[in-house]
């Protein structure tokens, strides 16, 4: 008997606790809420051959009102992606230039029958400001003069001036932004190596934000020669300064000059190219410390170093 009596109570307690859950949903859903809510905002209608150049807010915070029922038939439409809420921004029409842009109630759409927008609150009061700028093409030059980014295989080098093919790109962009720019900047992926086979680099370029380019990759030729060392045997020494008679004798008056550099360069010189002189005024330096040894100077083609002469000092008296 107090069995029976024990699970009748049981029984009704459970029935008390659904009945007072049913109760409480019933009069919480059909209650007003407001709620802040994210909604996405779509830019329509910009003129075309015209170009946003500012920072834009994607979305809008809104606060909105609606009962419980309606406010959770809205989230649960949300999270299966039945429902397309968001914030129509019309740019039709907008001139060249900084523009107020003003978001209202009725830029929002999309919203379930029983949910209102209540207010704006991001941006600010729904107000903010749309910058835009004519979108032109242009045809602008790639920038070879620095080019880093990149090394060489030990023992060989570069010769001369890289190529770049294309010379020239196709860019498009903000008016303001393209006449600013007079050439783009080659961006080479990190141990870019250049060797004697594979002379040939692939690369994108810098581009500035809101320009497109085309094409977006370039290939940059190099002409990539081996490093060689050579003697030049009897190169004459000139002196400088000096009267043409009565100089003092220098011993010897040839040297053999060692030069170091890219292989048609250094295959190219001869003695006639190669200067290896003498200053009067070092030359009177030198007497008056009472040394009898000078060392020359030694000028040769660009491109190419001196590794060493022998003698490495002329003698004279």
């Amino acid at each position: 008997m107090n069995v029976r009596k024990s699970g009748m109570n049981l029984t009704a307690k459970i029935v008390g606790v659904v009945f007072a859950i049913i109760l409480w949903f019933n009069v919480t859903t059909n209650s007003v809420f407001n709620h802040k809510v994210s909604l996405p905002i779509q830019y329509v209608g910009l003129s075309e051959g015209y170009v946003i150049t500012s920072s834009l807010p994607d979305e809008v915070l809104a606060n909105i009102k609606g009962s419980g029922r309606d406010l959770v038939t809205f989230y649960l439409q949300g999270l299966s992606q039945t429902l397309k809420s968001s914030t129509i921004v019309h740019l039709t029409g907008i001139p060249e230039g900084k523009n107020p842009i003003s978001i209202t109630k009725s830029s929002i759409v999309g919203l379930p029958s029983g949910v209102e927008v209540e207010g704006i609150l991001y941006p600010d009061n729904g107000a903010f400001s749309i910058e835009i700028d004519r979108k032109i093409k242009r045809t602008i030059a790639v920038e070879i003069d620095s080019l880093s980014g990149y090394r060489v295989v030990e023992g060989y080098c570069i010769v001369g001036k890289p190529v770049s093919t294309p010379e020239f790109v196709l860019v498009q962009g903000p008016e303001k932004v393209l006449n600013n720019i007079n050439s783009l900047k080659i961006n080479f992926l990190a141990d870019e190596t250049v060797s004697q086979s594979d002379t040939v680099l692939t690369s994108h370029l810098e581009v500035p934000p809101l320009v497109t380019v085309e094409p977006d990759r370039v290939d940059i030729h190099f002409r990539v020669e081996p490093l060689v060392t050579r003697q030049v045997a009897r190169v004459p020494l000139t002196l400088k300064g000096f009267q043409r008679r009565n100089h003092p004798e220098f011993e010897p008056d040839t040297v053999a000059v060692h030069i170091y550099g890219p292989e048609s360069v250094v295959s190219g010189i001869e003695k006639e190219n190669i200067l290896v002189a003498i200053r009067y005024d070092t030359y009177i330096e030198h007497l008056a410390r009472g040394d009898s040894l000078i060392t020359p100077t030694t000028t040769i083609p660009e491109s190419a170093s001196v590794v060493s002469i022998v003698p490495k000092a002329i003698r004279f008296k």
